[in-house]
């Protein structure tokens, strides 16, 4: 809007109501004016509170329990061709073998020691030995005590001397581990495999 109509609008609305009061059509407005003491009650406006503004609380989420993982599938190994002959130290070393060995028929049982004869002793010793492929003992290791030291000493002397058909695997001659017991009775002396 512009300033000369705005100023123009504004006469003719004072002039108008200056011409309806004088016609007396509109009485003027009237002031009630009381003459006194005034009272007038302030009201305290609150101070505003501080806002303190902290830091948000972190959310602490649970940790999601594992995911189960699928179990890996196992193939078993495919077989190999027959022609194929495995090493025979491996072998040797899993157990795996064709024909167990055998201790030879001319194996003697220990020799009952004279002086545990003497003192009653009697018990059982089993040995663990190592059959080499040429079928002699290699090693010679206690499994079970007899609970006598003349017992025990003269199993082990008996069994490092002992010839075995070895075992076999594949037709060809592979060490392996046999165990055996040994009794030493004073009515029998008796030797089982």
């Amino acid at each position: 809007m512009d300033r000369s109509f705005a100023s123009i609008m504004g006469v003719s609305a004072a002039f108008h109501a200056a011409v309806l009061m004088a016609a007396g059509m509109v009485e003027p407005p009237r002031l009630d004016v009381r003459t006194g003491p005034m009272s007038v009650q302030l009201a305290a406006i609150p101070k505003p509170v501080p806002v303190v503004k902290t830091a948000p609380t972190p959310v602490v989420e649970k940790p999601k329990p594992p995911e189960p993982v699928a179990e890996p599938v196992v193939r078993e190994p495919e077989p190999r061709p027959v022609e194929e002959v495995p090493q025979v130290a491996s072998l040797a070393h899993t157990g795996a073998v064709d024909v167990m060995p055998r201790p030879l028929a001319f194996n003697l049982p220990p020799k009952y020691p004279e002086r545990a004869r003497r003192a009653g002793q009697e018990g059982r010793v089993v040995l663990r030995m190592k059959v080499l492929r040429d079928g002699k003992v290699g090693q010679v290791t206690m499994v079970e005590s007899s609970g006598f030291t003349l017992l025990d000493e003269a199993a082990s002397r008996a069994a490092s001397g002992y010839l075995f058909e070895p075992a076999r695997l594949a037709g060809v001659a592979v060490p392996h581990t046999v165990v055996i017991p040994f009794e030493f009775s004073l009515e029998r002396q008796t030797w089982r495999r």
